[in-house]
C-alpha cells in the first residue's frame, strides 16, 4: 500500500448566491489549507489550528462588515499524518469508519437545542465543533458526507419512510464488500 506521510480532505459549504458566504468560504478554506499544509504540527494540531484560524478571519471579516454572525460558512477538515486521523465538522456533516465489520459514527448527533447557525464558522467568538481522532489500522474505511438526506437517496435501495444516513453508510459497506477482490 501507499506510504502517506500527510493527506488532507475537505470541503466548504458557504451560500454560493450571497458574496459574504463566498467570501467566508475562501477565508475558512485558505486557514484550513495553511494549517493542513504545515508540517511542524501532527493532523490533530493541523485540524484544531485551521479550525480556530478560519473561525478568526470569518468572525473578524463579519464584525468589520458589521454583519457579526451573518458572513458565516460551515464545513469539515481532516487531515491524515501517516498514522492518525483527525476528522472536525462544524455543521450537519456525517462521518463513519468502518473498520473489522463494524461501522462507528465519527460524530454524534448535533444538540436540538443548537440551531445549525451556531455552529457555523464565524457564527460566534468561539467555534462550535465536533472532533474524532483515531489510529488508522490497514482496511479501515472512512467515509465522510456533506450530502443532505435527500441527496444520499440516490445510493439507497431502503424504502424512503425508514431512510436514515447510518442506514445508507451500511448499504455502501456492503456493497464495496461485494465489490472487492
Amino acid at each position: 500500500g501507499a506510504d502517506f506521510r500527510r493527506l488532507l480532505f475537505g470541503f466548504i459549504r458557504g451560500n454560493q448566491q450571497n458574496v459574504t458566504g463566498q467570501i467566508a468560504s475562501k477565508f475558512a478554506m485558505e486557514a484550513f489549507l495553511e494549517a493542513g499544509l504545515n508540517w511542524d504540527l501532527d493532523g490533530e494540531h493541523a485540524v484544531h489550528e485551521g479550525l480556530r484560524e478560519a473561525n478568526r478571519r470569518v468572525y473578524e471579516y463579519s464584525t468589520k462588515m458589521l454583519a457579526a454572525s451573518r458572513v458565516t460558512t460551515t464545513g469539515l477538515l481532516s487531515v491524515f499524518d501517516g498514522e492518525r486521523c483527525c476528522i472536525a465538522r462544524t455543521g450537519d456533516e456525517e462521518g463513519y469508519l468502518y473498520r473489522a465489520g463494524e461501522l462507528t459514527p465519527l460524530f454524534k448527533n448535533v444538540a436540538a437545542s443548537k440551531t445549525r447557525i451556531e455552529r457555523f464558522i464565524g457564527a460566534n467568538k468561539q467555534l462550535l465543533a465536533d472532533i474524532s481522532t483515531f489510529k488508522v489500522r490497514p482496511g479501515d474505511l472512512i467515509w465522510l458526507s456533506n450530502a443532505a438526506l435527500p441527496s444520499l437517496r440516490t445510493v439507497s435501495d431502503i424504502p424512503f419512510d425508514d431512510l436514515y444516513v447510518e442506514d445508507i453508510a451500511g448499504e455502501i459497506v456492503v456493497r464495496m464488500r461485494g465489490s472487492a477482490p
